[in-house]
């Protein structure tokens, strides 16, 4: 595993497009689960479920790129539960049976606030995901990529221990709490290179390149064929991941 991280990894379309009806579904199976902190609003949510879940996805194409089929089987079963996120237990994948890799992603993309555009500036994972995963997960694998784009760039294996040592706090008023690693210090302690992040901007997939792959229902289901919880939410459910007019029509 260690070769194939610390380094670019190209994304495709088809591999965003995967992400979104993930992430989508995710976001289906969370609506009536989420609340106060948790709930950012439609469109927030949507970014924090599709990030979420591009991390995984892009992991799992290099797990099936190297045959690990075990690990792969495992980690297709961890992707997605009807119930919710929080039925999900465990990291994403497990080495050798025993080495716990849980994958997140940091969101490089300029951003609109309120008042003007800004970017990230801090790695962080939910504190209460990463004080459910203890004792479990041995590493945190971090995809920095911004929205759609053609590459990101995967760190090096993160022990659990250095965001456990980091204290919980909410990256913003009303925000749960979270593990927040500066990105100034993540980028040089934990990748063998600072990532060219004006480059990983300007190199990224328009947004209809990845919804013309998902607009018709067959499709969605043929992209997502070998992930077969989520295949049978999208089959209950055939309007997620569809534009308005697919949705009446499914």
């Amino acid at each position: 595993m260690s070769k194939e991280l610390d380094q670019y990894a190209k994304l495709s379309s088809r591999t965003w497009a995967r992400a979104r009806l993930l992430g989508e579904a995710r976001r289906h199976s969370n609506d009536q689960k989420r609340g106060g902190s948790a709930d950012r609003g439609d469109s927030r949510n949507a970014d924090v479920d599709l990030f979420g879940a591009i991390a995984e996805i892009a992991l799992l194409d290099i797990i099936d790129k190297n045959g690990w089929t075990e690990v792969a089987d495992r980690t297709r079963q961890h992707l997605f539960h009807h119930g919710g996120g929080k039925k999900v237990l465990g990291p994403d994948l497990i080495l050798d049976r025993s080495a716990g890799i849980d994958a997140k992603s940091f969101d490089c993309s300029w951003r609109q606030g309120k008042q003007a555009p800004y970017l990230n500036k801090k790695v962080a994972i939910n504190d209460n995901k990463h004080r459910n995963l203890k004792g479990f997960c041995d590493w945190y694998i971090v995809l920095i990529v911004p929205e759609f784009g053609c590459q990101g760039y995967f760190s090096r294996a993160v022990p659990y221990s250095e965001f456990d040592r980091l204290p919980a706090a909410p990256l913003k008023k009303g925000l749960q709490d979270s593990r927040n690693f500066p990105l100034e210090d993540f980028q040089v302690t934990q990748c063998n290179v600072v990532p060219a992040y004006g480059q990983l901007r300007a190199d990224c997939w328009l947004e209809d390149e990845v919804n013309d792959l998902i607009t018709d229902h067959r499709a969605r289901l043929d992209l997502i064929a070998d992930l077969a919880d989520l295949r049978t939410y999208l089959e209950r459910y055939p309007s997620i991941g569809a534009d308005d007019t697919n949705s009446a029509a499914a």
